[in-house]
């Protein structure tokens, strides 16, 4: 039997994966975006990321994706909160590095 956590994991891999291809897209597509965006952050409020929880630090990695791959579980919250209040039009790369990121670091938070 496969647990619920092992279930959210599969839909993040999944979820990075479309935003990885849209990313290079260059947001060809703005619902499929939109859509990919929505569902990155609810699984990763079901995965216990603190999305609710605005961060100082969030500015630096918005301002420079590249950081992102040393991102904390909870500057990854910060982000996709920052995020959901208004994202540009170079969202796409940021929001597929968000969520490799939490793909990558996922298994060690429980």
């Amino acid at each position: 039997m496969v647990d619920s956590r092992a279930l959210l994991l599969a839909r993040l891999s999944d979820i990075a994966y479309r935003l990885q291809l849209l990313s290079r897209a260059g947001r060809a597509e703005p619902h499929a975006f939109d859509l990919a965006f929505a569902e990155l952050v609810t699984t990763a409020r079901e995965l216990d990321v603190p999305t609710h929880e605005p961060r100082d630090d969030a500015a630096v990695f918005i301002a420079d994706p590249h950081k992102i791959v040393g991102a904390t579980w909870t500057q990854c919250g910060g982000i996709l909160h920052e995020l959901e209040k208004e994202r540009g039009d170079d969202a796409a790369f940021l929001v597929s590095e968000v969520a490799a990121r939490l793909l990558r670091i996922a298994p060690t938070h429980r």
